[in-house]
């Protein structure tokens, strides 16, 4: 597959696995995981990032369409949850020019190009071998066992949050097309939960089951913006 290169030609770049470009960003760039993906996906979707993959096509226009933090990063396989009428597509085996990845990443410019499968150990040589003995020869205590983490309550939402929480179900869990009315009523389970007393904007799953209909047919759509569901038509030329 010919990789996908910026409008000027510069020598042949070294292109190197997805994971081990994450792999880097994370370890050696400080970068978030959610950093990392937006770093990636908005990237590749605006050229500034020279990609390449194993596919025999190229992904289609709407595969970059959505919200980066939904993509999924599978080993060096990019999936987004959601691309055309509601189904996931996979972007097998894909790897970006190390050039392009390091010029707006100035912590990672001074390391070796990085590879998958070579993990590196640094081991001191100074510390002196029979603390390395009584280190080990010491007997093991058991650990303290660990508190248990109090469990973290999201915050509720309000009526002008629906669209967005709606988009969030239906890319955590597709609904089959043949089981949309079913899905919407376990949404409407949920919903009242979720949301501040009385924001909830759904009294029926018939009603949930058309704003679903716009998200599948991208009448709806995130703005990468703003973060929020809007109608297609309201989007920024």
């Amino acid at each position: 597959m010919e990789p996908v290169a910026k409008a000027d030609q510069q020598p042949a770049p070294n292109f190197v696995p997805l994971k081990a470009v994450c792999d880097a960003l994370e370890n050696r760039a400080g970068e978030s995981v959610q950093g990392v993906k937006r770093f990636v996906v908005q990237g590749m979707a605006s050229g500034d990032l020279r990609y390449c993959h194993r596919g025999s096509v190229d992904p289609p226009s709407s595969f970059f369409r959505g919200y980066p933090d939904s993509f999924i990063f599978d080993g060096s396989d990019m999936i987004n949850p959601v691309v055309e009428d509601g189904y996931a597509y996979r972007l097998r085996g894909v790897s970006l020019a190390w050039e392009d990845v390091i010029a707006t990443n100035s912590a990672l410019r001074d390391i070796e190009l990085p590879q998958l499968g070579m993990p590196r150990f640094e081991v001191s040589l100074a510390v002196p071998l029979m603390q390395l003995v009584r280190r080990f020869a010491a007997p093991r205590r058991r650990p303290a066992p660990l508190a248990e983490a109090a469990p973290v309550k999201k915050p509720l939402r309000k009526r002008n949050e629906a669209l967005d929480w709606l988009l969030e179900k239906k890319e955590r869990d597709p609904p089959k097309h043949w089981k949309k009315l079913e899905w919407c009523r376990e949404r409407l389970k949920e919903g009242p939960k979720e949301f501040v007393e009385g924001e909830f904007p759904w009294s029926s799953a018939e009603s949930i089951v058309s704003k679903l209909n716009d998200l599948i047919a991208g009448r709806l759509v995130r703005d990468l913006a703003t973060g929020h569901v809007v109608l297609r038509s309201q989007l920024k030329k």
